[in-house]
């Protein structure tokens, strides 16, 4: 088990027993699952596509290769939960508190983190396209090597991010990146600052008329 009195910067994985419970793939839901609550477990291959979850807790979680498309988990609370290579485009977080969660690899285009308070978020090598991450508030968080094509940080808070290795050209809400201790890699100092020069409006173009 993690020693967690030590100061940490990076986020933790789950904490699994030797031998976890594992749901493999038959497992079904209805379309609105009340309360459910997840500890110490895996989930293979599930998929809860388009569902919704109302009051969902998850502690100690591992999902691999789930379909999480379109499904709505908002006001949920993901504690050391680890997403392996699951499909999670247009899944809603709206208002989740998402604590040491880590999303390696898969597809979460359109994913909705709307007003959503996340510590220790670690996205790995995911497409985060026009994800939406307005009002949310991200502490020592990281997204490595993502595509954040489109993505939304307008009125987010942000203390401690990460952006190594991912596209930084065309952020929207780029100004929630001011004063909000961001770490880079020195080749993304350029395209960290088109989208700041476009987040601010400013035009390139020939020089207007001047008095003669």
């Amino acid at each position: 088990m993690p020693d967690r009195s030590k100061q940490r910067v990076v986020a933790e994985l789950p904490d699994l027993p030797d031998d976890p419970d594992v749901s493999a793939a038959a497992l079904s839901f209805a379309e609105h699952v009340y309360d459910l609550e997840l500890a110490e477990c895996v989930w293979r291959e599930v998929d809860v596509g388009a569902r919704t979850f109302s009051g969902m807790r998850c502690r100690d979680v591992r999902f691999e290769r789930c379909d999480f498309s379109g499904a709505v988990l908002d006001g949920a609370a993901l504690t050391r939960v680890h997403f392996v290579e699951c499909r999670l485009t247009g899944v809603v977080f709206s208002g989740t508190e998402l604590s040491d969660v880590v999303i390696d690899g898969g597809v979460a285009n359109l994913a909705n983190l709307r007003g959503s308070t996340s510590t220790f978020l670690c996205v790995r090598n995911t497409s985060l396209r026009g994800a939406d991450f307005y009002d949310a508030r991200l502490r020592n968080c990281a997204l490595h090597d993502c595509d954040l094509t489109d993505i939304d940080l307008s009125q987010a808070r942000i203390d401690g991010l990460s952006l190594h290795g991912s596209t930084l050209d065309s952020i929207r809400g780029v100004s929630a990146l001011v004063d909000a201790g961001l770490s880079i890699d020195t080749d993304q100092v350029v395209p960290l600052g088109v989208a700041l020069v476009a987040g601010l409006g400013v035009r390139t173009g020939p020089r207007p008329a001047e008095p003669r």
